[in-house]
């Protein structure tokens, strides 16, 4: 699980003080993961420098390429990805302080429910999504002023979206971190080099996308969508492991 999962887990059982603290901890738990990760990656560099001179030395220079190259592409969406986990809560802060505005000022039932009024003055809802009936209220009793059923909609609909989004991102975050397991291992097979490419070409989250460089081949993949995931790499003159893939992505 990773830090703003463990962080936020419980947040929607929480009081909104309680889980903007909670919020706070997720991003305490991030910058501390960026930190540990920037230490670690210096002796990873150094273990990768030596795994590449053996490489070398022993002759398979493409192999050492390679492994480089894929190397640097996780370490790059690694960073991509970190920096749209920390973007997508800031937008979920803002539009949750939205909806608990537009919650402050809703109008409220007896029974403690705070309904919508849609803008034609016909149907009600309330907070949650369920109709409620004019026996229950009437709508000309709710005042214009309030916030509109349309508007509480398209709220919680970019709520939802949000969290889609984070999630996506975690699960992300969560292959990288298994990707960069197996590279530093080493002795990756034909079928491994495969699974790295398709991970960091097809499966990156749009959010990630678009904090890549366009030369990285998950953006030009995007761009052409039937474009080679090798990029002209020829793996058939290397003499790479014979063992299957020791890891999946999916």
């Amino acid at each position: 699980m990773s830090d703003f999962e463990t962080a936020l887990e419980h947040k929607d059982h929480m009081q909104s003080g309680e889980a903007h603290e909670l919020r706070q901890e997720g991003f305490r738990r991030q910058d501390k993961r960026i930190a540990e990760r920037a230490e670690l990656t210096k002796d990873e560099q150094a273990e990768t420098s030596n795994l590449l001179t053996a490489l070398l030395v022993t002759g398979d220079t493409k192999y050492a390429a390679r492994l480089q190259e894929l190397n640097e592409r996780v370490d790059l969406h690694s960073s991509a990805t970190i920096e749209a986990l920390l973007e997508n809560q800031e937008r979920l802060d803002a539009i949750e302080q939205r909806m608990d505005h537009m919650l402050s000022e809703a109008y409220v039932l007896p029974d403690g429910r705070r309904v919508f009024k849609s803008e034609d003055g016909v149907r009600v809802e309330d907070e949650f999504g369920a109709v409620v009936s004019a026996s229950e209220v009437d709508p000309d009793s709710i005042e214009d002023y309030r916030p509109s059923l349309e508007t509480w909609e398209a709220a919680y609909e970019q709520k939802q979206a949000l969290n889609d989004e984070r999630a996506e991102l975690i699960e992300y975050q969560n292959k990288l971190d298994q990707a960069q397991t197996l590279i530093d291992q080493g002795g990756l097979s034909a079928d491994d080099f495969d699974d790295l490419d398709n991970l960091m070409t097809s499966d990156v989250p749009d959010a990630v996308r678009a904090r890549l460089p366009s030369s990285d081949p998950a953006f030009r993949a995007a761009q052409t969508p039937t474009s080679n995931l090798d990029d002209g790499f020829d793996f058939s003159d290397l003499d790479l492991p014979s063992q299957t893939s020791r890891m999946t992505f999916k």
